[in-house]
């Protein structure tokens, strides 16, 4: 009795683990996403404002989903020079 209670409990054990490393993984590949909006908005900030804005706030969205902090402080801070850059002060 002992040994298949130790045995069910291993298999929990196993089956919640295994989410985990799922959910870090699916983290992890829309981390890299938003990381490559965000260098794709900056690419377009050279030409196009507006573009550059758009696609950083759909790198700030993914950021916020996967509750990265440091990823929304960096996109609000390119936010705010694209819309300062667009308003031609």
């Amino acid at each position: 009795m002992k040994a298949a209670s130790v045995f069910v409990l291993c298999l929990i054990l196993g089956w919640h683990l295994s989410a985990g490393v799922s959910a870090f993984a699916l983290n992890e590949d829309q981390k890299n996403r938003a990381q490559q909006l965000l260098t794709r908005s900056e690419e377009q900030n050279l030409s196009d404002h507006e573009l550059a804005i758009q696609t950083a706030q759909e790198a700030l969205a993914l950021f916020q989903s996967i509750n990265d902090q440091e990823g929304v402080a960096n996109t609000y801070l390119d936010l705010g020079r694209y819309y300062y850059a667009g308003s031609e002060l």
